[in-house]
């Protein structure tokens, strides 16, 4: 079954040598609809119900990260990737925050990009390396407060789930870490599903997020790694 592509983008051109190159390279990908602003991107996807949206983070009526998150609350399974010329970490952050899979900037090359929208349908979380070398330089300081004490969450997981969290904290899609760990990928699914719930995380990103302020603890779950 082909992957369901939806474009949001007020730049006509840009979005339509898009669709030319998904359509040239990409036989498992079908546009299946474009959309020029915000809230036509909102009606749309509840039209067409994505598997993956590519959209612009500025676009008039509703940008690109409000949209976003209008989507996500009617279509938690859709995967969206924010495109954009800026690299500024304060747009990757709040479009991830709102649930966003992935952020790139538009100078991606057409190969990366193919392989991005198929890695997100997978599960996978999508940072371009400039983006990510920003969120790693900015993410000190809210990480300090839990340097010596693990979240409650952490005692409460099965050592196949922190295998499992490990894992998609080194950006692993679910088909990755069901190879890794021999088990079906409709039982990564379970899990993951499962680790939201006792986490309290809202999504993927905010998942790698908090298993990051506790990596120590996940590794050494019995020990005070300090």
């Amino acid at each position: 079954m082909k992957i369901r592509v939806m474009l949001a983008d007020d730049q006509v051109l840009f979005v339509e040598n898009l669709k030319l190159v998904l359509e040239a390279n990409a036989p498992d990908v079908v546009v299946a609809g474009i959309a020029g602003d915000g809230l036509e991107a909102v009606r749309r996807a509840k039209e067409l119900r994505p598997d993956v949206i590519l959209m612009d983070v500025r676009m008039p009526k509703l940008d690109g990260v409000g949209a976003a998150g209008r989507i996500l609350r009617i279509l938690p399974r859709t995967a969206i990737i924010m495109l954009t010329v800026f690299d500024e970490d304060d747009y990757v952050l709040e479009a991830l925050d709102q649930g966003a899979t992935g952020y790139l900037l538009k100078n991606t090359r057409p190969e990366t990009l193919i392989s991005s929208v198929r890695a997100a349908h997978e599960g996978a979380v999508l940072i371009s390396p400039s983006v990510a070398q920003k969120l790693i330089a900015s993410g000190g300081g809210s990480r300090q407060s839990n340097a010596h004490s693990p979240a409650p969450w952490v005692q409460e997981l099965s050592s196949r789930e922190r295998a499992v969290l490990l894992l998609l904290a080194e950006h692993r899609s679910n088909s990755e870490i069901a190879r890794e760990l021999g088990i079906s990928a409709a039982t990564i699914r379970n899990y993951v599903s499962a680790l939201y719930d006792k986490m309290g995380a809202h999504d993927r990103f905010h998942a790698l997020r908090l298993a990051s302020e506790n990596r120590a603890f996940l590794l050494h779950p019995d020990q005070d790694p300090a």
